[in-house]
């Protein structure tokens, strides 16, 4: 949930100079984070949060299994009808979301090997596109699975769908 830190602050009856003098945050900074016209280093957000009774809480976005299918992910047998055309830089900033799910060991076994096949062609045979990724759990989860006789299959799944838009 985003807040608006002006709302917070004056639903709990604080003016911006005792904010100020609260978090130790000048009273101009306070003022032009309000206002929007600054970008707030995570120490003094952190600051103002903490007096405004707030923390900051990062999350790793939902797995789109719709958005691994239409990047050719072999997930399904059929084909996505999304109107949203695969490029390389959606599959890079896809690929980065998909490590923290790797790392968990969130997916299924079979989404596991469906992801590990796409990522081995991939690095198969884009590897500029695999070097852009920058995820080495993917070269750990490859070298596991490479000898897996479905991996293959399913690689050439991948390497067709990728052709169509690489």
């Amino acid at each position: 949930m985003v807040c608006n830190l002006k709302k917070v602050r004056v639903d709990l009856g604080l003016t911006q100079m005792e904010l100020a003098i609260k978090s130790g945050i000048s009273l101009p900074t306070i003022q032009n984070i309000e206002s929007g016209k600054a970008n707030p280093s995570l120490d003094i957000l952190t600051r103002i949060l903490h007096v405004l009774g707030l923390e900051i809480k990062v999350s790793a976005p939902d797995f789109q299994l719709e958005k691994a299918i239409l990047l050719g992910v072999p997930l399904s047998s059929n084909q996505s009808n999304s109107v949203i055309k695969p490029s390389r830089d959606m599959l890079c900033l896809e690929a980065r979301k998909w490590a923290h799910y790797f790392r968990e060991n969130i997916f299924s076994e079979r989404e596991s090997l469906a992801m590990t096949s796409f990522l081995c062609a991939i690095k198969d045979y884009w590897p500029t596109i695999y070097i852009e990724i920058e995820c080495p759990i993917f070269d750990r989860q490859i070298e596991t699975s490479r000898n897996n006789g479905h991996l293959i299959k399913l690689r050439r799944m991948a390497i067709a769908s990728l052709s169509t838009y690489l």
